[in-house]
Formats: structure tokens, C-alpha cells, sequence
């Protein structure tokens, strides 16, 4: 049984005794009232510091049910990034006017151009001479025959069946070189961001409105490596084409890619939301890391 210490005081009152008593209940309540908050403060501010960055926070789906016309692989577990822009994985972009990857893009833009001036030819003559021109002329050829998804599925099985992954050092001795789809098919064989170059030039060809179209660097926070896709936006929601699988994927599907930079005919775009996270030095544009060649077989053929 808990007893309270005596008053100092000779001969107290029954009152002051009881009074004495109160008081010191008083104390151990205060104590222990002070305790409480400080572990709440404490608390509170380490929940605060764990809360995700935009581009993992996510939502339960409250859209509009996906069109029966186009199939989808469901998404874990029935949840969507939330959008807060219309470009690809719903984060808002800014232009990147300089930095390496800027300059690289421009690089392979006057390839490309190259690239269409022969295809434009063996359009016109099929003994035009270049193998790799006609092989890509019938891919295109065949995604015309298609419409809608079934346009844009053609066109990533056969670009990621006609090309075999080797990483730029195998094939060139340099840490990272992108190509045109003409030097591609030549050599048969190339790392990621060279699948995502030849698609982005046979989906155009296949008639696919340059606004709708985007050549996406993302970080695999899985893998922990960059990586490069092309997304194609149909009815209103942008589909992924990647190599590492056959099938089309929906960018709200992708909960592990997270993405830095867009590009299309006009321009570097950065993702900002998502550069907030990943560059926290502030830097105007970090140079980007080599894009490592997916050696692994493709992980879904349907």
C-alpha cells in the first residue's frame, strides 16, 4: 500500500494532511502528463519525416472503370499513383534547356533525322539497299495493319524480339552510347535505351501524334540502376513500353519506376516532383548515369 511522506510540521491538522496528500498526487500527475507529451512530440515529428515523397503516394482507385476494349494487367493491389499532371506517371515537367542529357538527346535527334531520310527512300524503292531500313519498315508496316493498343503492342514485341540486350561496353567499349534504329538493327543488338529509341521512331512512323508520345529515363528503385522506356498515351492513360517484358503496362502500374527526365521532338523535360526527391543537392542537371543493358530473359510474353 503506498503511503505519503508525514508534513513536516508537528501535530497537523487532519485537514493539512489530507491537503498535503492532494498536493503531491497533484505532482505525480503532472509528471507523468509531461512524459506523455514529450513521447508524442518525439513521435510525431519521426512520423512526420517518413512520410513518401509524391511519387510513391498513392490512392485507391476512384476513376473511371477501365474501357473493356482495352485489356490491362491488374496493378498491386488495386491502387494508382495519384496524378497531379497529364504527362507520363502524373508528375508535372519542366524544360531542360542544357545538361548532358540534353545534349545527347539532340545528338540522336540528327540521327534519327538520317534515319528517316533512308526510310523515306527505301519507302520508295525497296532495293534501297539497307537491310536494317527495311526491317524497320515492316515492323511499322505490320503496327499499321493494327489499331489503338494492339498498334503499340505490335510495335514493342517486335522491336524487343529483333533486338538482343548487350550493354554499351560489350558492344562499343564505352560506358554509354545511344543510337539511332538504323545503327540498332545493324548491329542486332543494344541496351535499353536504344529499344526505347527504335520504338519512339517506329511508333511515329506508325502514325502515333508527337504529344502523345514520350522516351521516359526512370530510376528502378528496385533495381537500383536507371533505366529507359517509351510511354504512348492512348484514350487518356499512358501505356509503357519497356524490354524487359512483352506486355503493355500502365505507368500507374509501376510503383518502383520513378521518373527523372521525358524527351520528344520537343525537348528534355524534367519530371520535378520526382527530381525533388532524387537530387537533393539542388543541381540545374545531374550528368546521367550509364543505362545499364538488361541481361535477364523477358519477364512476361503476353
Amino acid at each position: 500500500m503506498r503511503t505519503f511522506r508525514k508534513s513536516s510540521m508537528p501535530n497537523a491538522s487532519p485537514a493539512r494532511v489530507a491537503r498535503d496528500r492532494i498536493a503531491a498526487a497533484a505532482r505525480r500527475t503532472a509528471q507523468a502528463v509531461a512524459v506523455f507529451v514529450v513521447m508524442g512530440v518525439l513521435f510525431g515529428n519521426e512520423a512526420a519525416t517518413a512520410r513518401p515523397s509524391p511519387i510513391n503516394r498513392i490512392v485507391t482507385q476512384t476513376g473511371p472503370a477501365h474501357s473493356s476494349r482495352h485489356d490491362r494487367r491488374p496493378a498491386s493491389p488495386a491502387q494508382a499513383i495519384e496524378r497531379i499532371s497529364s504527362e507520363p506517371f502524373g508528375l508535372p515537367t519542366v524544360e531542360a534547356l542544357e545538361g548532358p542529357l540534353v545534349t545527347r538527346w539532340r545528338g540522336v535527334e540528327r540521327e534519327i533525322r538520317r534515319d528517316e531520310l533512308l526510310l523515306a527512300r527505301c519507302a520508295t524503292d525497296r532495293s534501297c539497299g539497307s537491310a536494317p531500313a527495311l526491317r524497320l519498315m515492316d515492323i511499322v508496316d505490320a503496327a499499321r495493319r493494327r489499331e489503338g493498343r494492339s498498334r503499340v503492342g505490335e510495335i514493342n514485341r517486335a522491336v524487343n524480339l529483333a533486338i538482343r540486350p548487350m550493354s554499351d561496353v560489350a558492344q562499343y567499349g564505352v560506358s554509354d552510347l545511344w543510337t539511332a534504329p538504323i545503327q540498332t538493327l545493324t548491329a542486332g543488338a543494344g541496351d535499353c535505351e536504344d529499344y526505347a529509341i527504335a520504338k519512339y521512331v517506329a511508333l511515329e512512323e506508325a502514325g502515333v501524334a508527337e504529344e502523345d508520345l514520350r522516351l521516359v529515363v526512370v530510376r528502378d528503385t528496385r533495381r537500383r540502376e536507371d533505366h529507359a522506356v517509351v510511354a504512348v498515351r492512348l484514350d487518356g492513360r499512358w501505356l509503357v513500353l519497356d524490354n524487359r517484358w512483352l506486355a503493355l503496362v500502365e505507368d500507374v502500374e509501376l510503383e518502383t519506376y520513378l521518373p527523372m527526365f521525358g524527351m520528344n521532338r520537343e525537348g528534355v523535360r524534367r519530371f520535378v516532383a520526382a527530381q525533388q526527391r532524387v537530387f537533393s543537392r539542388g543541381a540545374t542537371e545531374p550528368a546521367p548515369a550509364p543505362l545499364r543493358s538488361q541481361k535477364q530473359p523477358l519477364e512476361h510474353a503476353s
